[in-house]
């Protein structure tokens, strides 16, 4: 059985980071600041080699990946950040007051952000795009991939396990799940979600 590698990097910062704004679809080019970090970093770490790289179709994440990888890039669509809609470029100071941001915030799927996308719609248009991507790679037989995507599709979701061992029992992988690093209560179940193989503290 294959062992497939996909290293996920988060884009440089832009001058709207810095400021503490939330930026989805707003095409932002990074920020003077942010360039010259990643050349730092670029010069001071070894970032993880790969045959094949992936990324947001957006100016930072592509800028970002063109630092670290000259000349490596495959845009996918699916992997842009959340559609803030009404929201974008605003900071949470500035949304603190709004009952829907609050519910949103709070994890409430069913929130549709004014003009902009919901938390559910969002993790599917992900997964749909991570899916994709995961079966070019067996086709390719290529098994280590970088991807440049953002903050929202990198953190702050539960991913759907469910969805993860489906796609695991649709193409032969091994499913294996740690769940130490869990923050709350969540409730798992081997059968139900495909799960081959649990790890957890003792």
């Amino acid at each position: 059985m294959k062992t497939y590698k996909i290293h996920l990097i988060r884009h440089g910062q832009t001058e709207a980071n810095a400021k503490g704004l939330y930026i989805g679809m707003t095409d932002l080019p990074l920020s003077p600041e942010g360039l010259a970090e990643l050349l730092t970093l670029k010069r001071e770490y070894t970032y993880p080699g790969a045959a094949r790289f992936f990324t947001s179709p957006l100016t930072r994440c592509k800028q970002t990946l063109e630092v670290l990888y000259p000349g490596c890039r495959q845009e996918v669509d699916g992997l842009a950040e959340c559609d803030f809609g009404d929201w974008d470029g605003r900071s949470v100071a500035e949304l603190q007051s709004d009952p829907l941001f609050l519910r949103w915030m709070a994890g409430d799927s069913g929130v549709k952000i004014p003009d902009g996308e919901n938390a559910d719609a969002f993790q599917k248009r992900v997964m749909a795009a991570f899916e994709e991507l995961v079966q070019e790679l067996m086709r390719s037989g290529d098994t280590e991939a970088v991807v440049c995507t953002h903050g929202s599709n990198l953190t702050g979701d539960l991913v759907d396990i469910g969805w993860v061992g489906d796609f695991c029992r649709r193409h032969g992988l091994l499913f294996i799940l740690d769940a130490s690093q869990t923050a709350g209560v969540f409730p798992i179940d081997m059968e139900a979600m495909g799960i081959d193989i649990l790890c957890f503290t003792g």
